[in-house]
């Protein structure tokens, strides 16, 4: 059994290191921001949209094919 080099072994944790961050980023969902409400023909469900509504800020959420909403607040 050969000994692996600190530098081949260096270079494998990074190969390691690059794929987690690519299976992190497929499990991403990015939020975006509207203006108008979604329609419940828009997105798949899991999708999140935060929209404005006047001067409230409303995050949507995707479930069974509706989607469902929240108010956000600052803290």
């Amino acid at each position: 059994m050969e000994k692996q080099t600190l530098i081949e072994s260096l270079s494998e944790l990074k190969d390691l290191d690059r794929e987690v961050d690519n299976v992190k980023q497929q499990f991403t969902t990015h939020i975006t921001s509207k203006k108008t409400k979604p329609n419940n023909f828009e997105g798949s469900d899991g999708d999140r949209l935060v929209v404005k509504e006047q001067d409230e800020h409303y995050l949507y959420i995707k479930v069974e094919n509706r989607w469902m909403k929240t108010k956000l607040e600052e803290i």
